[in-house]
């Protein structure tokens, strides 16, 4: 995870491949929002300052860093990804609440109309689809492409690997110890005395 090596360091060398890959998953959906939301001359000017901004996580050193993890931990990770997915009902192949049919209508909406999504008139003003919509947006783009019943696939798929991510950040993630201040330096002190 991010860890300063020292004063010197060049910008961009704290980051591994996991936050690199992390950074560039969350970003995704930005960058679908921003164009397909606004006109091109609105959005290549603000693509670009995304991608000015990602600049540092494609340095050199990007592909000589490993991944922190092992492949069993992966492996594990994408498992558990995947069961919570099922068993959360994305893909309705287990019980799905009803909140699903929420979720179901929001990406059906941005699947079958024109972004940014619109519902007309209401009380004279112009009604919009209002909701998180940077969830759906990766899935919603594959629908656009091979209709709905691939979006409801590339939400699963989506929403196992947001689920996987989490759980390979969480095993990362160093702990509080009784007698520091949480430190990664402070975790393996505390390891070492075990």
């Amino acid at each position: 995870m991010i860890i300063p090596t020292s004063a010197k360091a060049a910008p961009g060398s704290t980051l591994d491949r996991l936050d690199r890959i992390a950074v560039g998953y969350l970003m995704m959906p930005l960058v679908v929002f921003l164009a397909g939301w606004f006109q091109w001359w609105v959005a290549l000017p603000l693509i670009g300052c995304v991608a000015y901004a990602l600049k540092p996580l494609f340095g050199t050193q990007a592909a000589a860093t490993r991944l922190p993890v092992t492949g069993l931990q992966l492996a594990i990770a994408i498992s558990a990804g995947c069961a919570w997915t099922v068993l959360g009902g994305a893909d309705h192949l287990a019980f799905a609440n009803a909140d699903w049919h929420i979720r179901d209508a929001v990406l059906h909406d941005l699947v079958s109309s024109p972004w940014p999504v619109g519902y007309g008139l209401l009380d004279d003003k112009e009604s919009l689809l209002r909701a998180p919509v940077a969830f759906y947006l990766p899935a919603a783009l594959v629908g656009k492409w091979l209709g709905l019943a691939v979006a409801h696939v590339a939400m699963g798929c989506w929403t196992a690997a947001v689920s996987a991510a989490g759980a390979v950040v969480d095993a990362l993630t160093p702990r509080d110890s009784a007698d520091g201040d949480g430190s990664r330096r402070d975790v393996q002190r505390t390891r070492h005395r075990r």
